[in-house]
């Protein structure tokens, strides 16, 4: 029998079984919305730099974009020749291990975008409920942490850098901050 696409994302986010066990399991946090132009990029990307920047927390971006806006936040290229997340959520025994790149801050690894995510996504958008399997994935857990309006956040966007390195005085680096010791404090 086929898996569902839920299935495959829960399997690509699981700890690999054929790793050791370190006695510390990933913690997951999914920002979406199907609303474009929102921050779900600026979110990630500062949201991922402030836990590893303060508080040395080890952040994997997965860039389920086919536009490939985390990559392009953090200077990285798309992914080539079929190692990107199409190909983890279609084949039966790919690792996640294997669409990871590191960035320019240490700790901060991200997925590389993959431009064949469009035709994947094409799949998730003719099934029906499509709109409860993210929902099954991941929970609907919300922060409280709000982010205002900030143009330093776009500038830093634009620069390839997350805020910290961009503006660190910015009302956004502050809320980003915040943000992130709201997340550390759940997930203690």
């Amino acid at each position: 029998m086929r898996e569902g696409l839920a299935w495959r994302i829960k399997r690509i986010l699981s700890p690999e079984d054929n790793l050791p066990s370190g006695g510390k399991r990933a913690q997951v946090i999914a920002i979406s919305n199907q609303k474009g132009g929102v921050g779900k990029t600026t979110t990630a990307v500062n949201l991922g730099a402030g836990l590893v920047l303060f508080h040395q927390k080890k952040v994997l971006l997965i860039d389920l974009d086919a536009q490939g806006h985390v990559s392009v936040s953090l200077q990285r290229p798309f992914a080539e020749n079929g190692s990107g997340l199409s190909t983890l959520l279609t084949a039966k025994n790919a690792s996640l291990l294997d669409a990871i790149s590191p960035t320019d801050l240490e700790n901060l690894d991200i997925t590389l975008s993959d431009r064949s995510l469009i035709e994947t996504e094409g799949q998730l958008a003719a099934k029906i409920g499509r709109e409860f399997i993210l929902r099954e994935v991941f929970g609907d857990k919300l922060f409280q942490t709000q982010i205002t309006v900030n143009t330093d956040l776009n500038k830093a966007q634009m620069a390839g850098k997350p805020i910290f390195q961009f503006a660190p005085g910015s009302t956004g680096a502050q809320n980003y901050q915040a943000l992130a010791e709201e997340v550390v404090e759940r997930i203690r």
